[in-house]
């Protein structure tokens, strides 16, 4: 039996990147699977769901779209965390690939 191995760094760096440039949803080839089970998975579904219904990826529209759920993601303290600490969204390709 194999298990996945999930990389926490590009994970938060892709979904940061995602809230400092809503557009890169869009670009992004990722699915929900391949990020590691929880917070993650539920902060990239949100984040498609907001964009799959033409709205900007931004916090706000985040924190609204997971609603109750925020709280199990670690709050809007995480999301604006993930916002703050990702070095630069011009790299989100080689994020996006090291997931």
């Amino acid at each position: 039996m194999t298990s996945k191995l999930f990389n926490q760094e590009a994970e938060q760096a892709v979904l940061g990147a995602i809230l400092v440039e809503g557009s890169l949803i869009h670009e992004c080839t990722l699915l929900p699977m391949h990020f590691s089970p929880g917070s993650h998975q539920l902060i990239f579904q949100a984040m498609r769901g907001v964009g799959g219904s033409r709205q900007e990826v931004d916090i706000v529209s985040v924190t609204t779209k997971l609603g109750d759920l925020l709280g199990q993601v670690g709050g809007l303290n995480y999301l604006c965390d993930l916002a703050d600490t990702v070095p630069t969204t011009a790299n989100f390709t080689f994020y996006e690939g090291s997931i």
